[in-house]
This record gives structure tokens, sequence and C-alpha cells, in this order.
């Protein structure tokens, strides 16, 4: 992928700035996993934040998706103003009540004892104060995003992660109560400079309620079927919290760090490109070649993405043994950490690109058919989860998402072709192919390498075993003529 223009520039920077996240991310996760292990009370918060992101998260990037558009398409501000107010006023109404009978709900979804109970009550509400700044920072996100500033959030975000690490390391080890504030002050003061920063660059929001005008009520017809396609996403996600944390202590914490590991990995360079590939996706359709920005990035993400599995299946392991494996997080669950944020990793493989064929369906103005699409894909994943728990455990769930996950992609790809056609889909997909030979051939030569040189230092490893991997793989993605290292992003 050549650096040619302003976007490849944005999005390396991005990515650094990111990584400098990831990092902080990465730290806070240690932390807990050394001080905490994968208690009871861990189990409670994590529980509580996703219980917190099924209600945000899901409305955050409905918003999101709907007002990214609008704001490039410069709808009046009061409409926007007013379709945010309403979707934010239900979703405070239906958190004060959850708030409110926290103890009888969490008693009716769980099998847990009364000390997970009472831990979860404790920490219900800052987790969902957490998950209100994120999901407020995202919509900002959108508006930056329509003026082209890509970067700021993603400063700002560094400012207050670096805010975080610096209190962590000051303080040491904290009560568990002592480190969710902080966590809390890190997440509200992301979203004060980034509301402040957004204000002087001309964002106007003003608590309104205009159900009556034209645009506002267009807004509501497009987020409708994109919360459907959001939520339904987010309800087999809760699900499979609920199954986890049923597995027994210690499930759901390490399933939510193999989440996270695969997240650190993967979002620090997809979720920036993700950024930048939604508006030029929206600008494309209105071109003569309507899905040519859709395929550059789907064959450049997908390419990315089999180069990052291979070098965890390299590393991963090691990385975590040196990280994670310390104080409470014993060895056995850094490998069942490992195996699970492989697994989810490895599923991001053929997600990126219903991902993006998704956004291309936002661009269309097409939510509809996104949501028929994660219906039968939520059902698929949970049937398929409470099959595969039983014999697999915590795999079984990450198992269950892989699946749906693939068949959700086929699925939205019979929709597109009916619907738009699939533009040089044979050339394309024989690229997708090739991404995916690569990884392949990468793997079985790295798996060699390391039966026959074993190197017992993690560092070592880590370095090595990384270095050999990059090389192997950007050899073979020469040889075999991969169009994602010629692809301008």
């Amino acid at each position: 992928m050549k650096i040619k223009n302003r976007n490849d520039l944005r999005l390396i920077l991005m990515i650094i700035l990111s990584l400098g996240g990831q990092i902080v991310s990465l730290y806070k996760s240690i932390y807990t996993a050394q001080y905490y292990g994968t208690s009871d009370a861990m189990d409670a918060y994590n529980y509580a934040t996703n219980l917190g992101t099924f209600f945000f998260d899901f409305v955050a990037s409905g918003v999101a998706t709907v007002i990214l558009p609008a704001y490039v398409k410069k709808i009046k501000n009061k409409s926007v103003n007013s379709f945010i107010s309403l979707i934010y006023g239900i979703v405070i109404i239906i958190l004060i009540f959850v708030y409110l009978f926290r103890r009888p709900l969490i008693q009716i979804l769980t099998n847990r004892d009364n000390i997970f109970i009472d831990a979860f009550c404790n920490y219900v509400l800052i987790a969902f104060l957490i998950q209100a700044c994120i999901s407020l920072v995202l919509v900002l996100s959108a508006f930056f995003q329509s003026k082209d500033m890509y970067v700021i959030p993603r400063i700002v975000l560094f400012v207050s992660n670096i805010t975080v690490l610096i209190v962590l390391l000051i303080i040491g080890k904290a009560s568990i109560d002592v480190y969710f504030r902080i966590i809390f002050i890190g997440a509200f003061l992301n979203l004060v400079i980034n509301y402040l920063l957004a204000i002087k660059m001309g964002f106007k929001y003003v608590p309104t309620l205009k159900l009556a005008d034209p645009d506002t009520q267009k807004l509501i017809a497009l987020f409708a079927p994109t919360l459907l396609s959001c939520g339904v996403f987010k309800i087999h996600t809760l699900i499979d919290t609920m199954i986890t944390t049923n597995i027994g202590t210690g499930s759901l914490t390490i399933l939510t760090y193999s989440s996270q590991v695969s997240g650190m990995i993967s979002n620090f360079v997809i979720a920036n490109m993700l950024t930048i590939a939604y508006p030029q996706i929206i600008r494309g359709v209105e071109t003569e070649n309507k899905q040519k920005e859709l395929w550059k990035y789907a064959i450049s993400f997908q390419a990315i993405i089999c180069l990052l599995v291979c070098g965890f299946i390299a590393i991963g392991e090691n990385g975590i043994n040196l990280l994670y494996v310390k104080g409470e997080f014993t060895a056995k669950s850094g490998h069942i950490l490992y195996m699970g944020a492989l697994m989810y990793l490895a599923a991001q493989i053929l997600l990126i690109i219903r991902d993006l064929i998704f956004r291309f369906f936002y661009a269309m103005e097409n939510t509809k058919d996104t949501v028929s699409n994660s219906i039968i894909s939520c059902v698929f994943n949970i049937i398929m989860s409470l099959i595969l728990v039983k014999p697999l455990g915590m795999y079984g769930v990450i198992l269950g998402t892989f699946i749906s996950g693939a068949i959700s992609m086929v699925m939205i790809l019979f929709r597109m072709k009916k619907l738009y056609g699939l533009e040089k889909f044979g050339l394309n997909l024989f690229e997708l192919i090739k991404n995916i030979i690569v990884l392949v051939i990468s793997v079985f030569a790295i798996i060699l390498i390391k039966k026959h040189i074993i190197i017992e230092n993690d560092v070592m490893a880590i370095l090595i075993y990384g270095v050999l991997t990059v090389i192997i793989f950007v050899i073979l993605a020469i040889i075999f003529k991969l169009k994602a290292i010629k692809i301008k992003l």
C-alpha cells in the first residue's frame, strides 16, 4: 500500500496514536489481571460493562452511522439535535429503570451466588457512566469525520489514556473501587475535551425535540433498521455474556480479556482504517464505479488482518505469558486467553469484509437488508453458542460467533448481488483468496521454524519469531503479487 496522499499520512498518524492508546489499554488489562485475577468482582464489573455496552454502544454505532452522512450532506442542526435528543433520552430512561431494579434483574439473568450479585449491584452505576462517556464520544467522532478531522479524537483519547496510565503507575496497587473511579475519570476527561474541541470547530448541540420536522423523521426512519441491525448483534453479545457467566467464576473475565487482546491487536489498525473507509465509500457510491472503494478496502484490510493473525500465532502466547501470567493470573488462564483471542482475531478475516459491505449498504441508504441479515445471524449465533458451550465451554461461545459471522457475510453478499450487482467480483474474490493462501503458507512456515528453533525466553521469542513472520509474509505477498501491497488508501 503506497503512501502517496493525505489519507495515507493521516492513517499512519492515527495508527501511531491508537497504538499508544492500545498500549495503555493493554496495561489496564494487565493491571486488573495481576491484582484482581479472575474474581467474582471482575466478573461482576465485566457483566455490568457488557450490559451498559448493550444499551449504549449499539445506539452510538447506529446514531453515528446515520448522522455522519447527515453532517456530510449538511442537514440542518436542529434536525440532527432533535434526533440525538430523542434516542439518548430513551436510553437514559431505560437505564434508570435497570439501575433501580438491578438486584432482581441480575438474579433473573444469572445463577451466580450473592458475592457476584452484590458486586454487580455496587459496580453497575459506574460501569454505565463509563459506557455513556464512550458512547457520546463516538457521536462526536462522527462530526469530526464529516470535517475530515480524523486525527483529533485519537489525540484526545491518547491524552486521556496517558493520564489514566500515569495515575495507575503512581498509585500502584489500589482497591478495585478506586481503579473503577480512575477509569471513569479518564473516560469523562476524554468526552469533555472532545466536546470542547467540537464546539470550537462548529459543533452545536441544544437539546430539542422536533418530531414533526421532515429531516428528523427521515433520520429516525434510517436509524430504526440500523438500530435493529446493531441491536441484534449486541443482543447475542449480551446472551454470550450470560452464557459464559453461568459457566463458572472467571470464565467471563477471561472471555473479556480475550476479546480485549484481539481488539487491541486488530482495532488499532482496522478501526482507524474503517474511520477513513466509510466516508470514502459514501462518496464512492456517487461515482460510476460505486463499489470500487468498497473492494479496495476489503482486499487491503483483509491482508492486514491475515498478517496480524499470522503474527499472533507466532508470538501471541509468548506475549500473554510475558504480560498477563503473574500475580493472581495463572498460566492455565493465560493459555485459555491466548486461544480465545486467536479465535476472535481469526474471525476478523471474514467479518471485516462483512462490515465493509454493511457500510456500502448504509451509504446506499439501505439499512433494511442489514437488519434481516443481522437478525438471522444473531439467532444462529445464539443457537450455536448454546449447542457448543456444553462440549467446548468458552471456546464454544467464540466459535458460535465465528460461524454465524461467516454465514452473515455470505448472505449479505448474495443480497448485494441481487440489488446492486458485484463489480469485478471474480477478480476481487481471487485477491481475497490469495490473501488467505499467503496466510496459510506463512503459518505452516512459522510453525516449522518454531519446531526446529526453540526459544525459551519470551522476549527473545517475540523479537525473533515476530521478525521472521513479517519477513515470510512479505516475501510470500510479493511472490503471490497481492494487490493489497499496491493499493493506495
